[in-house]
């Protein structure tokens, strides 16, 4: 288990050496909360390693963040995981229509 920060991290690569199916867990235990947030996205949250990434805030100010590198919410996660909070996050170039302003 890597730790950055002091945040230890579970990361586990997609199958196929790509980015689709990755994941990364952390828990904060410095966090006074108890909120756990469960992240569908892209790259714009990416793998947590600097502030850069939307995924190192998460880390940070929930008490467990997980991050899975998708396109689309799997509803059967969320269902098992039970989180607090789901954000589900994309580029509007994968909309299928984009909603008018």
């Amino acid at each position: 288990m890597l730790s950055l920060e002091g945040i230890p991290i579970v990361e586990q690569p997609a199958p196929d050496g790509k980015h689709i199916g990755s994941t990364f867990s952390w828990s904060n235990g410095a966090w006074p909360g108890k909120d756990r947030v469960l992240i569908f996205g892209n790259s714009f949250f990416g793998a947590g390693r600097t502030p850069n990434d939307l995924s190192w805030w998460a880390k940070h100010f929930f008490s467990a963040a997980s991050f899975v590198w998708s396109p689309e919410v799997d509803w059967d996660l969320v269902d098992r995981e039970q989180p607090d909070l789901v954000i589900a996050q994309s580029a509007e170039r994968y909309l299928g229509r984009v909603p008018a302003t």
